[in-house]
């Protein structure tokens, strides 16, 4: 993320947050800024250079089931992320932009887990563990979101 803002807003709006670990900071950060007012404005024709590449991209091109997030053989170094990932989205979803008072966010929620299970089952039936091991962190980071417990 790359912003330019006064020093003044920091008095506002606060520095980000260090428990969030990784990923998802900035989407917390910035929802800070309009949430008191302060506008944000998108450059189109900016590039930024990432130093390390996002963990799911090449996995977005590679599913066959149109969700990238079970994790399938060869990717166990990757369980981590995933955790940190679902959690802190849950999180910022639940706690910053309120959606827990939503009940479609939670029929939402419900079916992309029910979708997910069935998912991972068929995967373990054909013998790869990972998609279900990486079923059960995704529950776990869902509660955990749901909970407020961020930090490493």
């Amino acid at each position: 993320m790359v912003a330019f803002f006064k020093a003044e807003v920091i008095s506002i709006v606060g520095l980000p947050r260090e428990d969030f670990y990784l990923y998802g900071d900035d989407h917390e950060f910035t929802a800070r800024f309009t949430t008191n007012g302060i506008p944000i404005y998108l450059v189109p024709k900016s590039r930024v250079n990432d130093v390390e590449r996002s963990w799911h991209i090449d996995r977005m091109r590679s599913s066959r089931w149109g969700s990238n997030r079970l994790l399938q053989h060869g990717e166990e170094e990757k369980i981590y992320r995933l955790f940190y990932t679902i959690r802190n989205r849950i999180f910022f979803e639940t706690h910053c932009l309120n959606w827990r008072k939503k009940p479609q966010y939670y029929v939402n929620l419900v079916a992309y887990l029910i979708l997910l299970f069935f998912q991972a089952i068929f995967l373990r039936l054909k013998s790869d563990y990972l998609p279900w091991r990486s079923y059960k962190v995704i529950i776990m980071a869902v509660k955990e979101g749901f909970r407020g417990h961020l930090g490493k």
